[in-house]
């Protein structure tokens, strides 16, 4: 059920990102970077629990140095500005 909840609304905000944008602002330029990044945050939601859950097992086993290192490698592929 909170998955279905999740998905819909996610999608609701993706595809809406624009009308939420000028909720806050009128500029057009702000508001095509900020749909830009909203939609972004939108698809990164969906791996995060992945990455806490990993991290978390990889602490309390005691391998800290690889969940530092999975941090730092999930870090690397996140999308860059031109």
């Amino acid at each position: 059920m909170f998955i279905t909840y999740m998905v819909i609304l996610g999608t609701t905000i993706f595809i809406a990102a624009p009308e939420f944008i000028r909720l806050f602002r009128d500029d057009e330029t702000v508001i095509s970077i900020a749909t830009l990044a909203l939609r972004y945050q939108c698809v990164a939601v969906i791996f995060l629990p992945f990455g806490m859950v990993t991290e978390m097992l990889f602490q309390s086993t005691g391998n800290k140095v690889q969940a530092i290192i999975l941090l730092i490698n999930f870090m690397k592929k996140l999308p860059k500005e031109d």
